[in-house]
């Protein structure tokens, strides 16, 4: 992996370091694979008897149309997304809508589509300590600094209703589409993960510069994170023991 930011907090004597950045071996591109279809197949996403090889790809995989991006954990894959690049992105093809006209404004070469995001939880084991929504704010943080480095100024995604509500109680800024019509039929290799009515699926878009700005102002904050080249150190003081204990991060 190409190391792009390198996360380190210590909880109870013990130092946690996880890794974020770009998948380079072909081992970690199939542990990638592996991993979303681990998950998918745990939350009914998918029908795992059409995967002989237990790794979940799609046409965007096949032909070459992805930027990945991963976090790791004691070497292991714990986070994923991509960035998917073509002329029509695939919210445009799964859902009916009219083109926002911040999106309009955008020409075509220079939007991207956020996809396949994966976080597993470390909390699960009592003895690592991982800030509620941390992976995600660094995830998404690296993926906007790189689209901004690369002329992607924007462009759309897919989201469970669940986490949409997580993300707007957190203020994040992603932009909901109204008046979207879905349009999946039993074919499409999400059909699960589409019809679940219980947890909706949510067409949004987003702005590179607004991602990066919200995220870097949260990750400047000097009471909670020290920062230097690619590291980010969560402090170990009264004030984030507090934030811990009222469960903020």
């Amino acid at each position: 992996m190409k190391t792009l930011i390198k996360f380190s907090a210590a909880y109870q004597g013990r130092n946690i370091s996880v890794s974020f950045g770009i998948p380079v071996e072909p081992e970690e591109m199939e542990e990638m694979y592996k991993l979303r279809y681990q998950v998918y197949r745990d939350r009914n996403y998918i029908d795992s008897s059409k995967y002989a090889n237990l790794a979940e790809k799609d046409t965007y995989d096949q032909e070459n149309k992805c930027l990945y991006f991963i976090a790791k954990y004691e070497d292991k894959i714990v986070g994923t997304i991509r960035l998917i690049k073509d002329n029509i992105l695939p919210t445009e093809l799964d859902f009916s809508f009219s083109e926002p006209g911040g999106i309009k404004a955008i020409d075509r070469p220079h939007r991207a589509e956020l996809g396949r995001y994966i976080s597993i939880p470390l909390n699960r084991d009592k003895k690592i300590y991982m800030p509620r929504g941390m992976s995600m704010l660094i995830m998404f943080h690296m993926l906007a600094d790189f689209a901004l480095s690369n002329n992607i100024e924007g462009g759309y995604s897919f989201i469970k209703s669940k986490l949409e509500k997580k993300m707007s109680k957190r203020h994040f800024p992603f932009h909901k589409i109204d008046g979207y019509k879905l349009n999946i039929d039993k074919d499409n290799t999400l059909y699960n993960y589409f019809s679940n009515k219980e947890d909706l699926v949510i067409p949004i878009y987003y702005f590179s510069k607004e991602v990066f700005d919200y995220t870097n102002k949260l990750l400047d904050n000097r009471f909670v994170f020290k920062r230097g080249g690619n590291a980010i150190i969560l402090k170990n003081n009264i004030y984030t023991k507090l934030l811990a204990f009222f469960r903020v991060i």
